[in-house]
């Protein structure tokens, strides 16, 4: 950004683009990172990718999900050697789909695949699922060897190191409650907020003009991209497969404990359970 924007913060080429990848803190961008330089305040276009989902209100948001599957096909079988598999005819063809789903079409997985099954041309796709089963889906793609330089964006090359930098980031107890008891469910599962205030006893009935503790929790997940997404009641949320699996592994067997023994106390108090 330097070699176009002056001194005063001002695009010496107004119909430049500046981009700024990977930002921590987007509200960072209402703050002079130079002197009288605001990236919010620039004249020319700015674009910048993030995680979170707090951003100034000067930027137009454009949320990156999941790939569809025609993309996410061709981004596993982007070496030349795994091409052939784009045909429908393959014998691998339904394998290919299938890996696409068990990770989820998240791009960062499927490139890191990828580069691993196009490294290594000898190892099946019945194989690869096989070790997905065996292992866990993050375990075996963070385990492909492949350099941050080999991946066109630069990015880590860990699906773990790229989540638990989200997660290291939050500080609320509650919210990380929260997500470590939603990684206790099933892979890609609705989960009824009823159901996460049961096991973790986080309320969802408070007075009125208070914030629920649980509603607040959630909204610090959704805001780091833990939680895929609430539904349009934003009484459901679920988490993407690879996220659940990270969440699951937070937690050591007690934690399960500890939920089952919420769960026992609020049955055993029938008028509780009743406001639940």
């Amino acid at each position: 950004p330097a070699l176009f924007i002056g001194l005063e913060g001002e695009c010496q080429h107004t119909d430049s683009l500046v981009v700024f990848d990977n930002v921590e803190e987007p509200s960072s961008l209402n703050l002079p990172f130079a002197e009288d330089l605001i990236v919010a305040n620039l004249k020319c276009a700015a674009l910048f990718t993030t995680r979170k989902r707090d951003f100034p209100s000067q930027f137009q948001p454009f949320e990156v999900k999941t790939l569809p599957e025609t993309a996410a096909m061709q981004l596993l079988l982007s070496h030349p050697s795994r091409q052939p598999i784009l045909e429908p005819n393959h014998p691998d063809h339904g394998l290919a789909r299938v890996i696409c789903i068990t990770l989820g079409y998240l791009p960062l997985a499927l490139a890191l695949a990828s580069a691993y099954l196009g490294k290594h041309s000898k190892i099946s796709f019945y194989d690869y699922r096989i070790r997905i089963l065996d292992e866990g889906a993050m375990d075996v793609v963070d385990a492909s060897q492949i350099r941050a330089e080999e991946m066109p964006t630069r990015h880590k090359t860990a699906v773990y190191a790229t989540l638990k930098t989200s997660w290291d980031a939050i500080t609320d107890e509650n919210a990380r409650l929260a997500f470590r008891a939603a990684g206790q469910f099933r892979q890609a599962e609705m989960i009824p907020n009823a159901r996460l205030s049961l096991v973790t006893g986080l309320s969802i009935q408070v007075k009125a003009g208070y914030p629920m503790p649980l509603d607040e929790a959630l909204e610090i997940l959704h805001t780091a991209s833990l939680i895929e997404e609430l539904d349009e009641s934003r009484q459901r949320l679920r988490l993407h497969p690879l996220v659940q699996e990270f969440a699951a592994q937070l937690s050591i067997p007690e934690f399960r404990l500890e939920m089952a023994e919420r769960v026992a106390t609020i049955l055993n108090d029938l008028a509780r359970f009743h406001e639940r």
